[in-house]
């Protein structure tokens, strides 16, 4: 079977491992970032002295045959008053395995094989570390929520050097499977805390440089401020390969026209359609990836999460194309 491996995190990586999971015949793994440190995730981080639940939980359940019926339980947010709020069931969920089983990617591991997942999920690594980002201007700002947050940017602002301190080791599991990888699909996700924040783990660039497997990345719908704030896809792809430290396969990217009410509500926000300037980049894969009928997380969603999503239907056209 061919060996798919998917690197990100956030609300971005799911999106690919649903699509995926339709696909028979293939082995899926993803490697997950393990920085987030705000909302939900970052209090029971620190409550409880444990690595992040979020990201890994939503992927889990992203690769479950069961995602339809169980996700409206493990994403609902509690709300009170009380210590709760806020806290999703899956995040409690899987924090509690963890003080149970005493490990961390045992947790992860049994939470996957409770849910069915048709697939492995793999923290990047199994330390606590933080997120650093250093700017154009001299600026330093730790911690993976506050990079991800637009009120710690203001115009000119640019991230020059993305790291992890303290340094910590790569969780060999991943190492591997990047190693023995027939195809591997980055994003999509927002470009520095989702992405990139595994390619600074110390060994995840170096598998990636000696694998002999494809690299794909999965460009996201609109820019988001902070990180791809005014940038166009080239020079998104241009930052990608700089961390990288190699060039990608291929680029898949959105060709449908994002209707402008859609547009007006990441006005606010500052956000907008990534402009595909990658016409004469033959890399590029000229595939449609979004339904003409835009999906809603909720109508009450703030700016801060996706309403645009990708098509999951399209998605896995998409996918099929590439994997052969």
């Amino acid at each position: 079977m061919k060996k798919i491996i998917t690197i990100g995190g956030g609300n971005g990586q799911p999106v690919v491992l649903r699509a995926l999971k339709e696909i028979e015949d293939i082995d899926i793994s993803a490697i997950v970032t393990t920085m987030d440190d705000g909302g939900s995730t970052g209090r029971l981080r620190e409550e409880l002295d444990i690595l992040p639940p979020g990201d890994v939980m939503k992927c889990a359940l992203a690769l479950s045959p069961c995602e339809d019926k169980l996700s409206e339980f493990l994403l609902r947010r509690y709300d009170g008053d009380n210590k709760l709020k806020g806290h999703s069931s899956g995040n409690m969920l899987l924090s509690m395995m963890v003080k149970y089983l005493g490990n961390y990617e045992e947790a992860v591991n049994a939470l996957s094989k409770h849910l069915k997942s048709r697939g492995r999920v793999i923290p990047v690594t199994n330390e606590k570390t933080v997120l650093r980002a250093e700017y154009n201007n001299g600026d330093i700002v730790n911690g993976e929520h506050k990079i991800d947050d637009p009120q710690y940017f203001y115009e000119g602002m640019k991230i020059k050097k993305l790291s992890i301190e303290p340094k910590v080791s790569a969780n060999k599991k991943a190492v591997d499977a990047i190693k023995s990888a027939d195809y591997i699909f980055l994003g999509p996700g927002d470009l520095y805390t989702s992405v990139m924040a595994n390619f600074v783990v110390p060994d995840i660039k170096e598998a990636i440089l000696k694998t002999k497997a494809q690299v794909y990345y999965f460009m996201n719908l609109m820019t988001k401020k902070g990180q791809t704030h005014n940038l166009g896809a080239h020079e998104i792809v241009q930052e990608l390969e700089k961390y990288l430290g190699k060039k990608i396969n291929g680029i898949i990217i959105n060709s449908d026209t994002i209707s402008k009410s859609f547009i007006s509500k990441y006005e606010k926000a500052e956000e907008e359609p990534i402009l595909d300037d990658l016409k004469d980049d033959p890399r590029a894969l000229r595939v449609p990836l979004l339904s003409r009928n835009f999906i809603f997380k909720d109508k009450n969603d703030s700016l801060s999460r996706s309403i645009l999503k990708h098509d999951t239907q399209k998605t896995k056209k998409t996918k099929l194309k590439i994997i052969k």
